[in-house]
């Protein structure tokens, strides 16, 4: 055997250990085969975490359409800045439904193996999370905006309308660019990168505004609409957790010697940070009848005539 022969059979001796080593690598997802157990217990977590979102997103349509009624029903709640909140709220509890959806999707991939259509609406769902994103920094401008008695404050008040159409048209833009591009996995990258550059410039800007207001005295008339900027920064702060979550997945190296464990784990942090941030719209109705008296006669009414028909019709039932 000669030495070219030598070396050949070393060459395909280390190109079957490389990989023989990369089919036990339990962070590839490509070659690494789970065990029975393991795909139990991510099926029970993925069970689990769809479970609470659909309990979750029933909670957001139920305060979603009390916001909505109340807003539809009262006069002295159709003001611009509420009227920014609606556009706001529409946002918010479309991407939080069309999120559930994804999970369930993802629960039933073997029956619905249509990858194509999960990932439309996974750029559906970032598209509504960009736009729900820039409507809380109109939230906040409004405030700043309504605070300062100036022409140009005023001016840009009076284009609020187009404001609200250009975010629409940003929900439209994610929507070109998945369909014009060869790569769908690309554009749903794109989506996602551009909501956090989003969310970066409004995490800058309410900090900023939250400065001001508590460095600045200002009138009685901006402490009215002071809920704008407070709505806000609720929905950032519980927007927080999973980003940082997700980033730190993203620059921490995964070397851990039982990576299941670490997978789970992680996993369930993830799952849990994002009941913080999907739960926002509920959180939001809670708060805001004690932020703004018109919100809480609104739903006081609300609930009072409820409870009002509900005895009338106790008390016909007993006579």
């Amino acid at each position: 055997m000669d030495y070219t022969e030598n070396t050949m059979m070393d060459y395909a001796e280390n190109t079957t250990s490389l990989f023989t080593d990369l089919e036990e690598d339990p962070f590839n997802p490509y070659e690494y085969e789970m065990s029975t157990q393991e795909k139990n217990y991510h099926f029970v977590i993925e069970y689990l975490a769809t479970t609470i979102h659909m309990l979750l997103c029933v909670a957001i349509l139920l305060a979603s359409s009390l916001f909505f009624y109340a807003f539809c029903k009262f006069k002295n709640l159709q003001t611009r800045t509420n009227y920014i909140l609606l556009h706001f709220y529409i946002c918010i509890t479309t991407s939080s439904v069309l999120f559930t959806i994804i999970l369930i999707l993802e629960m039933i991939i073997v029956v619905f193996s249509n990858h194509r259509g999960i990932m439309v609406l996974m750029v559906l769902t970032f598209g509504f999370v960009n736009a729900s994103l820039v409507l809380a920094l109109l939230l906040a401008q409004d405030w700043i905006l309504s605070a300062s008695n100036t022409r140009f404050a005023q001016k840009c008040q009076d284009c609020y309308k187009w404001m609200i159409g250009s975010v629409y048209l940003l929900i439209l833009s994610h929507f070109i660019f998945f369909f014009i591009g060869s790569h769908h996995d690309e554009a749903a990258a794109m989506s996602a990168g551009s909501c956090c550059l989003v969310y970066l410039i409004n995490g800058i800007v309410l900090i900023v505004f939250n400065v001001i207001r508590y460095k600045k005295t200002f009138s009685e008339e901006s402490k009215q609409i002071l809920y704008a900027l407070n709505v806000a920064s609720v929905y950032y702060l519980m927007s927080l957790p999973p980003l940082c979550f997700v980033l730190l997945g993203i620059v921490v190296p995964l070397q851990t010697g039982n990576s299941y464990d670490f997978i789970a784990i992680m996993a369930c942090i993830t799952y849990f940070l994002e009941f913080i941030s999907f739960s926002a719209p509920v959180v939001i109705v809670y708060l805001l009848p004690r932020w703004d008296k018109n919100f809480k006669m609104a739903f006081d009414q609300v609930f009072k005539s409820a409870i009002r028909k509900y005895q009338q019709v106790d008390n016909n039932l007993e006579v």
